[in-house]
C-alpha cells in the first residue's frame, strides 16, 4: 500500500482515484481499513490545498470514524492515524472559524498523543508538539489565553530540546510556537515576557532567512512586526502604571533621557546615538542616524534598525508611510513596505 499512498500523495485527482480504489477494497475485507484511513488523510490534505476545506473535513471525519471504531481493538494500528486526522480537523476548523469544533479536535488529538508517547518518542514527541501548539491556538481563538499560554510554552520546552540535536529541521516550528507565544503573552498584556519570547522568534528567524534565502522572510516580517506592537503597546501602558522591569535587548544602551520613555526598554542590538531635529529627539541606531533626522523633517517614527537580516528598516507613525517611502526614495534607497515596517539596504552592506 505504499505506493498506493506515495500515489495518492501526487495530485488530487490522484489521490481522489487511490481513495475510490482502497474504499471497495476495504468493502470487501476488513484489513484494508488501516490503509484506507492513510489514504483519506492524504486526500484530505490535497482537498485543502485546492481550497475544497469543506470536502477535506468530510474526508477527515470518514477516517476518523473508521479509525475510532478500530481503535479500542488496535490501539496501535489506529491510534497514529486517528490522532493525525483529529489534528488536521483542528487546523481546518481553525481555517473556516469553526473555533469550538478546532478547539475540541485539538484536545483529542493532544491526548491522543499523549498516550502514543511512551510507545515511540522518538516518532511522536514532534507531533505532540505540534498539537500541544495548535491546542493553545485555539484556546486563545476561543479567548482562553490563560489556559492558552502554558500549553504553548509546554510545546516551546519540547521544541527547544529536539532542536539540539534537529536544528535545521525543528528550529522553524520552535519559532512558530516562540511567536505564538509571545503574541498570546502580548495579548494578555504581559509585555516583558511576550517582547523576550518574541525577541527570541526573530533571531530564529533571521538565521533561517540567512541559511535559506526566499523561504522565511514572511515569518521573520511577522515575528518583527509584533515586536514593534508589543514595545507600542507597552509604551502606552507604562504611561498609566508603574515602568516593568528593564528589557535588555542587546548590549548597547539607551541614553537616560530615552530610558524614561522607552517603556522599560534599556539596552538594543545596535549602539546608539541620541539625535534632535525638526523638533524631534531620540536614541536611534548609529548607521541611521542622519537618515532619521532627515525623515524627521517629513513624518514622525516610532522605531527604526540599522540591520535586520542584513536590512535596515523605519516604522512610521500610522498615516505617514507613504512621506517616508519617498524621502527614502529619494536618496536612491529601495524601499519595501511590509506591513508598515518600511526595509531597505544601506549602502555598503
Amino acid at each position: 500500500m505504499d505506493k498506493l499512498t506515495r500515489w495518492a500523495m501526487r495530485d488530487l485527482a490522484g489521490a481522489e482515484e487511490v481513495a475510490a480504489y482502497v474504499r471497495r477494497m476495504a468493502a470487501r475485507s476488513p484489513r484494508f481499513e488501516r490503509d484506507l484511513t492513510t489514504v483519506l488523510i492524504r486526500l484530505a490534505v490535497r482537498q485543502a490545498e485546492a481550497d475544497r476545506r469543506h470536502d477535506a473535513l468530510a474526508t477527515l471525519a470518514e477516517a476518523a470514524e473508521i479509525c475510532r471504531r478500530r481503535a479500542a481493538a488496535e490501539p496501535a494500528r489506529f491510534g497514529p492515524n486517528l490522532a493525525e486526522a483529529l489534528h488536521r480537523q483542528s487546523l481546518l476548523h481553525a481555517e473556516v472559524e469553526q473555533r469550538e469544533h478546532a478547539l475540541l479536535a485539538a484536545e483529542q488529538a493532544v491526548a491522543l498523543y499523549q498516550r502514543l508517547l511512551p510507545r515511540n518518542p522518538g516518532w511522536f514527541e514532534p507531533l505532540y508538539a505540534n498539537a500541544l501548539g495548535q491546542l493553545g491556538f485555539c484556546l486563545s481563538d476561543c479567548d482562553r489565553l490563560e489556559e492558552a499560554v502554558p500549553v504553548v510554552e509546554h510545546a516551546v520546552r519540547i521544541e527547544r530540546r529536539l532542536a539540539v540535536d534537529s536544528p535545521d529541521e525543528r528550529l522553524p516550528d520552535l519559532a512558530r510556537w516562540l511567536h505564538n507565544l509571545g503574541s498570546f503573552l502580548m495579548k494578555a498584556e504581559r509585555f516583558e515576557e511576550g517582547l523576550h519570547v518574541t525577541e527570541e522568534a526573530v533571531r530564529i528567524r533571521e538565521r533561517l532567512v540567512e541559511d535559506a534565502p526566499g523561504q522565511h522572510e514572511t515569518a521573520l516580517a511577522d515575528s518583527r512586526h509584533n515586536r514593534e506592537l508589543g514595545l507600542a503597546a507597552w509604551t502606552r501602558q507604562v504611561g498609566e502604571q508603574a515602568a516593568p522591569d528593564d528589557v535588555v535587548l542587546g548590549p548597547y544602551p539607551l541614553c537616560d533621557t530615552c530610558k524614561q520613555f522607552s517603556g522599560g526598554l534599556v539596552a538594543v542590538r545596535h549602539r546608539q546615538i541620541h539625535v534632535r531635529a525638526h523638533g524631534k529627539e531620540a536614541c536611534v541606531d548609529q548607521g541611521l542616524a542622519e537618515i532619521v533626522t532627515g525623515l524627521w523633517a517629513v513624518c514622525a517614527t516610532r522605531s527604526c534598525c540599522e540591520d535586520e537580516g542584513g536590512r535596515a528598516y523605519v516604522v512610521p507613525v500610522p498615516g505617514q508611510a507613504p512621506a517616508a517611502e519617498e524621502f527614502l526614495a529619494g536618496l536612491g534607497l529601495r524601499v519595501e513596505n511590509e506591513g508598515g515596517v518600511l526595509y531597505f539596504r544601506l549602502p555598503g552592506r
